[in-house]
């Protein structure tokens, strides 16, 4: 996550846990995809307990390279699955990470590529997302606005958002998804 990680983490993990409060008022499910090293992993299959998402994110670690692109193909597929098993899921895809996609799905492929790539077939398949950029902006921009044109939304930068906002964000998109 870039620049001071800890602390842009602990904001992204307290957004993580608001999101997961508010899915369990409403009797959603959530799911947690990290991407970090080499791969993607799903942490935390879809579920409405929020004892079990609060334990996995007490556990993450952070830091290392970041297969974006394997992270959002993950995604996609613990939609997929959630489809297969559950007729009617409306899925939204909460996008949370600094860009700096750095490791391809392929050795010696392109990293930046391959995250559009993936944006792009969430896209096809219907799968609306909020973008929310933890780069501190030191740097050069990541690909975060990029991919978020990709799904035809606004990338958000998690220093402007407070866990209430955030939670604004989810609600707008519901009520856009409804139209």
């Amino acid at each position: 996550m870039g620049d001071g990680p800890q602390n842009r983490m602990g904001a992204a993990l307290g957004s993580a846990l608001a999101l997961t409060r508010e899915s369990y008022l409403n009797r959603d499910l959530v799911s947690l995809v990290t991407f970090r090293d080499t791969q993607a992993r799903v942490v935390i299959p879809p579920t409405s307990s929020i004892f079990l998402v609060r334990q996995r994110l007490k556990r993450l670690a952070i830091g290392g390279a970041t297969p974006l692109a394997d992270g959002l193909r993950k995604a996609l597929q613990v939609v997929r699955q959630a489809r297969a098993k559950q007729v009617g899921i409306d899925p939204l895809l909460v996008v949370i990470s600094d860009g700096e996609a750095t490791s391809a799905i392929i050795p010696g492929g392109d990293p930046v590529q391959d995250a559009f790539d993936a944006a792009s077939e969430l896209h096809r398949e219907g799968i609306p997302a909020i973008m929310i950029d933890t780069s501190t902006g030191l740097k050069i921009p990541g690909i975060m606005p990029p991919l978020a044109k990709i799904f035809a939304t606004s990338c958000h930068k998690l220093h402007n958002l407070t866990t209430g906002k955030v939670l604004e964000l989810i609600d707008r998109s519901e009520v856009e998804k409804d139209r």
